[in-house]
């Protein structure tokens, strides 16, 4: 090993070297005053306290009244520490003292043993007395740690049958959790079923009828964290989606065409086009006039105290522009039939044109009605709903749609009169 280099010590700055010589010095002051005998000792503190009297006369050396009360309560806290540390030092001591005086035997009488000798036999007596001591506590320390290592191995085993209780009972909740999930899928209120032979789905070796969703899944979780009263994430609603319950297409995503439903979804892509309203339908207008841009019966009948009062807002820059849009009408036209000219009623999509301001006073009448109408639609489902959990097993259940949506017209565009649709049921 090569020897160190003097440059290798550490480097120590001015203030430090000063410091450490202080240091040496009061250190050589201790010792020095250690090896004086009594008389010299006694001399020795008799300057100091001339010293200390003179450097307090001279204000050197400040008393208690004469700082701040702040540093007064520093000063009477480090106090109160200091004569806490020396009761407790001098209870130690005590307690020590007495545990040797409690355990140490009596000495037998030996007069003719010198002082030597007698303190020799308390040494060994206190050296006996601290082995037996010390071997209580090493077999106590024992007895502990082995407690210890038992205790441990119980709560290793409670734990674990803690966390199998608990993955059961999280599997249970799970499965019932992806039921009720399921259930809400499924339920016309909030899926459509289609009617096509070839509309189906397989996975795995499963064939389902295609469904159709009525709404987006973020607006599907909302109603369904609602209605349950469950806190499920969003995420965890999509995964459980049933896989035959698939998303609509654009040309598919209507779920109801009557007149009124049509009429107003012409209006408000109309008024979307023109950026007087934030909304491409009717259905998305009337469900951001509801709580929480969800669509609940009392919400659609205006009877709910909290959204009674909302209003669509409209940015109509100048009422006498002229807008274009489509609706349905019944007229009566002009038709030969078997050489005789003769007025027929039918169901018409016609272009109108009409200023801003007309067509949102229109809006604003037909709009009332529309959410009535969406109103009806749910309590409809709510029954269809109660009807089918109610069935017993001699009954069924038959839902006919007669609306055609070829080209997405209203239903009376092909079936102008009711006994037109006959259907023949047979048992």
């Amino acid at each position: 090993m090569m020897p160190r280099s003097s440059r290798s010590r550490l480097q120590l700055s001015e203030e430090q070297k000063k410091k450490r010589r202080r240091e040496q010095k009061k250190l050589s002051m201790r010792r020095a005053r250690s090896k004086l005998d009594s008389v010299a000792l006694e001399e020795r503190r008799k300057k100091d306290r001339e010293r200390y009297h003179r450097k307090k006369e001279e204000g050197l050396i400040k008393t208690i009244k004469d700082l701040k009360p702040r540093d007064q309560r520093q000063l009477r806290k480090m106090w109160r520490e200091k004569a806490k540390l020396r009761r407790e030092k001098e209870k130690i001591k005590r307690t020590t003292e007495q545990m040797l005086h409690e355990n140490t035997p009596p000495s037998s009488p030996q007069p003719s043993s010198s002082p030597q000798q007698s303190s020799f036999s308390r040494i060994r007596s206190g050296k006996a007395v601290g082995a037996r001591n010390k071997r209580r506590l090493k077999a106590k320390n024992e007895y502990l740690i082995n407690r210890l290592i038992v205790l441990k191995r119980k709560l290793a085993k409670y734990r674990m049958r803690l966390h199998r209780i608990k993955k059961g009972q999280k599997r249970g909740n799970t499965v019932l959790v992806k039921r009720k999930i399921h259930d809400f899928f499924i339920d016309d209120e909030h899926s459509r079923l289609t009617a096509g032979k070839k509309e189906t789905i397989t996975r795995r070796k499963v064939k389902k009828q295609i469904r159709l969703l009525n709404d987006t899944i973020l607006n599907l979780h909302k109603i369904f964290n609602n209605k349950t009263g469950l806190n499920i994430s969003y995420e965890t609603f999509r995964r459980h989606r049933p896989f035959w319950v698939i998303f609509p297409k654009t040309t598919s995503r209507n779920t109801c065409l009557c007149r009124q439903h049509a009429n107003n979804d012409y209006i408000a892509s109309a008024l979307h086009q023109a950026k007087i309203i934030s909304f491409s339908n009717a259905t998305d207008v009337a469900r951001s006039l509801c709580c929480d841009n969800i669509l609940r019966v009392s919400c659609l009948e205006r009877t709910c105290t909290l959204c009674f009062e909302k209003t669509l807002d409209y940015t109509v820059i100048n009422g006498n522009d002229t807008i274009l849009y489509q609706r349905w009408v019944t007229k009566k036209v002009p038709q030969i039939i078997k050489g005789n000219e003769k007025l027929c009623q039918k169901t018409l999509k016609e272009c109108v044109r009409t200023s801003h301001q007309l067509l949102v006073n229109k809006f604003n009448i037909s709009l009332s009605t529309f959410m009535q109408h969406l109103a009806n639609i749910m309590n409809q489902y709510k029954a269809i709903r109660y009807i089918k959990q109610n069935l017993s097993p001699s009954q069924c259940l038959l839902h006919i749609d007669f609306s055609c949506k070829y080209g997405s017209e209203v239903q009376s565009a092909h079936f102008v009169r009711l006994d037109m649709a006959k259907v023949l049921l047979m048992a």
